[in-house]
């Protein structure tokens, strides 16, 4: 045999082989998959690894909810439902619930309200047949279609409803579903014959009472009094909201969860998509003091949940090639809702693979699709029973394995905002695991005026500093008292403080530390919290005197801009070492016979490699090995060629069937513009985040560099690319620079170097 290397780490010797019936030989390697990669130096053979949770938001996004500061923020208990003769409703929120229609009231149970109808797609009157129908029988059924009994029920024989309570609810945590099924008989009666059919349709409830449209109003604006709708508007105090319903009678009605803002866990499901949070877009109204006898109206809202990107037309919009969940042999769920609507064209598109990655079905409700060649021999059919639009359930009529691969195309009605700025995925933002995010709501005021944002974020470093305001970078030019406020006090127009400020901590009555303001003397500083937001202690205490609250001054007391911080977001790796599993990949026997292993011992010294021979020594075909990779070469830091690309290229390269670990390294800054006058250069990188730091190097032989930015560069922020030029040098040189970016241990990590000609004249 030749010499044969396995990377730079193993020689395997020469061996004299004899080949007979005592010993065979494995000729194909077998396919091993490394689940997980314990953190190793790249000189390292990992021969055993250790296998545990793979990454995803659940277990590695932590969200602590500040949002309750303000009661008006806070879910009732139980949704409390309230009951009343009236014509029109004042809330303080604009996401409710309101209802005319209530179970039969019993000797020994008082009536109840029911917030939901289920319209029956079988029977109702939009049926071309719907007079030749009736409506014999129904009963309720959970996702195994075992009889449940539901009470709290009414049917609406005149529309083809079923006004209910029920909700379907799925636990992400415990993967439990609670799901319900109608079940329904009808009869159609065609002349002389009669035929009964038993259906059966996922609970899909719309709310009782709904937003009204135009088509709803009168010429004279009137509200017809015949619809289950209602209109929406702000007082013109903007104190609260008005509800008008079509007639003065008995109603109930409560606040739901979507009311409060809060933030909502991402629902991808592992890191190779970003982990985006999103926001509720919830409305309300809160009338805080200002001063001891002042008060003022403060309205919370994201002002942006507009600005998103719709499809086909708010508020709607399509999600695409999204993991769904395998609930039983026949139901699925998507995280979110699923709207299915001819008319305006919502569609659901479904691809199932087995577990081998091969195609199984195409499945779609869209009926121009219906019959179309998806791939190879496969069409596109239609085996969706029925939805539950709300809760994203989706039941078929062909039955899958809880091994197979769904993957989701469909459409939902947007009821939250998707916080796009920051990606929490650390596979694709390695500096989130180094940085609290802090979400919060700047809100709407008489002197604010109509908001086109008012969500904002900080970044806060672990020792509690901020570092960073999104609010001071995008509202720098904006005439916001509160942005205002940041800037001429604590932040400069990049977002970066001026001056050690922390986010939480909490304030005395000297403040934290005390800082030179100009002719202003000595200033009390104060935490974010005490001097931004509802939060604030500064603002809780009683009245002791004239001019003083709690012995701090009224001046934060009124200039304060009530920020309701949302909540504090981290990323973190998995550290419960309860939750990790170690493996040895070394393989068991080899096709050794057991009572001739010593003649095969000395026949094949290797065979010892398996780990039951009685040796322990390792097999080294099952190695894996570590690479390192330039962040620039990946198309999220401006180069050409994405992770599984980047894998394929290494996997063409590497020897003897070893498992390559990649990693990337380093910021890169690349150098992507440049221009150069008679004794200057000049050139611009982009931006790789706000408060990055930067050197930048300079030599006339790209040999002998040397250091020309002084001070260390700050990143320009994100939006912005960072630009600097050097004067001083000879015109007519060719010269080479290269920028460094400064990482967290404070060493240089240096981008490509660039050369760049020094103009001998200006034209």
């Amino acid at each position: 045999m030749t010499k044969e290397h396995l990377g730079h780490k193993f020689q395997v010797s020469a061996v004299d082989l004899i080949v007979d019936t005592h010993c065979r030989l494995n000729i194909k390697k077998r396919y091993e998959r490394v689940v997980y990669r314990t953190t190793t130096i790249k000189d390292n053979i990992n021969l055993a690894f250790v296998q545990g949770r793979e990454s995803a938001p659940r277990a590695n996004l932590f969200i602590s909810d500040r949002s309750t500061s303000l009661a008006q923020n806070r879910v009732p208990t139980a949704l409390e439902t309230k009951t009343g003769t009236v014509g029109s409703l004042t809330l303080s929120v604009d996401k409710f619930l309101v209802t005319d229609v209530f179970t039969t009231t019993a000797a020994t149970q008082a009536k109840t309200p029911l917030f939901y109808y289920h319209t029956l797609e079988n029977y109702n009157e939009d049926n071309d047949d719907w007079d030749d129908k009736t409506l014999l029988s129904i009963k309720f059924t959970d996702q195994n279609l075992i009889p449940v009994a539901v009470t709290d029920y009414y049917t609406d024989t005149t529309n083809g409803y079923i006004y209910n309570n029920i909700e379907n609810t799925y636990d992400v945590e415990t993967g439990e579903a609670n799901v319900y099924f109608i079940q329904y008989s009808v009869k159609v009666t065609s002349g002389a014959s009669q035929v009964v059919t038993v259906y059966h349709e996922l609970i899909n409830n719309s709310p009782a009472f709904q937003l009204a449209d135009f088509s709803h109003l009168d010429d004279l604006g009137i509200l017809d009094p015949t619809v289950k709708r209602y209109l929406l508007e702000e007082s013109i105090s903007g104190q609260s909201f008005t509800i008008t319903l079509p007639t003065t009678k008995e109603y109930a009605w409560k606040e739901t969860p979507a009311s409060r803002l809060r933030v909502i866990q991402s629902d991808t499901p592992d890191t190779s998509n970003p982990w985006h949070v999103r926001v509720s877009n919830g409305k309300f109204i809160s009338t805080l003091k200002t001063s001891p006898v002042a008060s003022r109206n403060f309205k919370y809202y994201v002002a942006e949940f507009n600005s998103q990107t719709y499809v086909p037309f708010p508020p709607y919009k399509m999600i695409q090639k999204q993991q769904a969940t395998w609930i039983s042999d026949k139901l699925i769920k998507v995280p979110r809702g699923v709207l299915f609507d001819v008319g305006i064209g919502l569609f659901t598109d479904l691809i199932v693979k087995d577990s081998t990655n091969t195609l199984k079905a195409a499945i779609t409700n869209n009926p121009d699709k219906i019959g179309d060649v998806y791939q190879g021999d496969i069409d596109w059919e239609n085996s969706i029973a029925s939805l539950d639009e709300s809760g994203g359930f989706i039941e078929l009529t062909e039955k899958l394995e809880s091994t197979d691969e769904i993957i989701a195309t469909y459409f939902i009605e947007e009821s939250e905002y998707e916080f796009t700025s920051i990606d929490f995925n650390p596979v694709n933002n390695l500096d989130i695991l180094r940085q609290r995010i802090v979400l919060y709501i700047n809100p709407e005021t008489s002197s604010t005026g109509e908001l086109d944002k008012s969500l904002y974020f900080l970044v806060v470093d672990p020792t509690g500093k901020i570092i960073y305001s999104s609010q001071a970078e995008e509202n720098a030019g904006g005439s916001d008292p509160a942005t205002t406020k940041l800037i001429a006090e604590d932040f400069n127009t990049s977002g970066i403080p001026t001056h050690t400020f922390y986010y939480d901590i909490p304030s005395t009555d000297e403040g934290l530390t005390s800082r030179a303001s100009g002719g202003l003397g000595d200033i009390e500083e104060f935490s974010f919290i005490d001097k931004y937001t509802v939060d604030s202690v500064l603002i809780n205490e009683t009245t002791t005197n004239s001019g003083t609250l709690g012995g701090f001054e009224l001046n934060n007391y009124e200039s304060n801009p009530r920020f309701l911080v949302l909540g504090d977001l981290y990323t973190d790796t998995d550290q419960s070492a309860e939750g990790l599993v170690a493996y040895d990949v070394r393989k068991r026997g080899g096709g050794i016979k057991d009572e001739d292993r010593e003649l095969s011992l000395n026949a094949q010294a290797e065979v010892s490699w398996y780990w039951d021979i009685g040796q322990e020594k390792t097999y080294p075909g099952m190695g894996a090995f570590y690479v390192e990779v330039p962040k620039s070469v990946n198309e999220g830091f401006g180069g050409v060629f994405d992770k599984d690309q980047v894998r394929t290229i290494v996997e063409k390269h590497m020897q003897a069937g070893g498992y390559p670990v990649v990693r990337y390294y380093g910021y890169d800054p690349v150098i992507i513009d440049t221009v150069s006058t008679s004794g200057t250069i000049g050139f611009e990188w982009p931006s790789y985040g706000p408060g990055r730091q930067y050197n930048v190097y300079l030599s006339s032989d790209n040999k002998e560099f040397v250091l020309m930015s002084g001070a260390p560069y700050t990143d320009a922020g994100v939006g912005n690319d960072n630009s600097l030029s050097i004067p001083g040098l000879i015109p007519g040189t060719e010269y080479y620079v290269y920028v460094a970016a400064i990482n967290n241990d404070g060493y240089d990590e240096a981008g490509p170097v660039v050369k760049i000609l020094s103009r001998a004249n200006d034209f």
